[in-house]
C-alpha cells in the first residue's frame, strides 16, 4: 500500500516581483494520493496473477492567474484498474476507469477534462 502526501507553500519571494500577491499560479497547496493494491496468484485455469489497484487523488484549489483572481476549484478523483497477467504465454489484460465518480476535473492550467473514461489494453510478448 502506498500513500503520498505533498504540501507546499508555492510563493514568489524574488525581489523583482511586481504583484503584492506572491502565491504562484497553477500550484495546489495540498495533494493527497492514497493507493491500494491487491494481487493474487492464480493457477487454474491459467498460471498468472490477478490484480486490482485503486487510487484516490485530491488536489486543493489553485490560482489560474498571477493576481489570484481566477480560482481553479479543488478536485477529487478515483481511479480503478483490474487485470490479469499470465506467465506462459505472457498475456496481459487490463481495464482502467478514470474519474469513477464522474466529477468535474481540470488540467494544470484550468481547462476542463473529460468525465469518466474507460481504457482497456491487451499485451503479449512473443
Amino acid at each position: 500500500h502506498d500513500i503520498d502526501v505533498a504540501a507546499m507553500d508555492s510563493r514568489d519571494v524574488s525581489p523583482e516581483r511586481t504583484l503584492t500577491n506572491d502565491v504562484l499560479p497553477f500550484q495546489p497547496r495540498l495533494v493527497l494520493a492514497p493507493r491500494a493494491a491487491f494481487t493474487r496468484a492464480v493457477s487454474s485455469p491459467v498460471d498468472g496473477e490477478l490484480f486490482f489497484h485503486a487510487r484516490y487523488v485530491y488536489e486543493a484549489n489553485r490560482y489560474a492567474d498571477r493576481a489570484g483572481t481566477k480560482v481553479i476549484p479543488e478536485q477529487h478523483d478515483v481511479e480503478v484498474e483490474v487485470g490479469i497477467v499470465t506467465r506462459e504465454p505472457h498475456i496481459g489484460v487490463r481495464v482502467r476507469i478514470d474519474n469513477v465518480l464522474d466529477r468535474a476535473r481540470f488540467d494544470r492550467v484550468g481547462f476542463v477534462l473529460p468525465g469518466r473514461s474507460v481504457y482497456a489494453a491487451i499485451e503479449t510478448r512473443l
